[in-house]
């Protein structure tokens, strides 16, 4: 993560966010959270539940599905 905001993508990113008032940072954070963030997430978790589910995966806390989305510890 500290990659992508250190390229260029990156840069330009806080620049944009750096100039928005706090009602369209809080717009903008909304649209990268669910554009990116949870879809993301989705797709990583899923196949980490299939591989704890099957004990290929190891895991120091027991992690409970709260939501499509989201896991907690």
């Amino acid at each position: 993560m500290r990659d992508l905001m250190e390229s260029r993508g990156g840069q330009a990113l806080r620049a944009v966010l750096h100039e928005c008032d706090h009602v369209h940072a809080g717009r903008f954070h909304d649209v990268v959270r669910a554009g990116l963030h949870e879809p993301a997430h989705r797709l990583i978790a899923e196949p980490v539940q299939r591989g704890i589910e099957r004990g290929d995966v190891g895991v120091r806390a027991r992690w409970v599905r709260s939501s499509p989305t989201s896991f907690r510890p």
